[in-house]
């Protein structure tokens, strides 16, 4: 059983289309990644795993191509991952 429940976005939701799309994604691995951070797992520092300002966002780099900005936070007794962004940096930043 997951740790937490999951949330998705809408924007993570049309992300996620565009990426499948792209050649160089990587489905397997990109669910491979969302099941650990599900589960509370630490994930290897590959992923560079880090806070953005304001300090309640954060994201990770799956790749040189692809980035997951996401949230955590509990409500009332139940902890939520919330996946609300992903695609290449200038996606997401610029």
């Amino acid at each position: 059983m997951n740790k937490y429940k999951i949330e998705i976005t809408n924007k993570f939701k049309k992300d996620y289309k565009k990426m499948r799309s792209r050649n160089n994604f990587d489905d397997e691995a990109f669910k491979i990644v969302i099941e650990k951070l599900l589960n509370d797992e630490i994930l290897p520092e590959k992923y560079c795993n880090h806070l953005l300002e304001p300090k309640t966002l954060r994201t990770l780099g799956m790749s040189h191509k692809t980035r997951l900005a996401f949230n955590i936070y509990q409500n009332l007794d139940k902890l939520i991952l919330v996946l609300t962004r992903t695609g290449t940096h200038a996606d997401l930043f610029e």
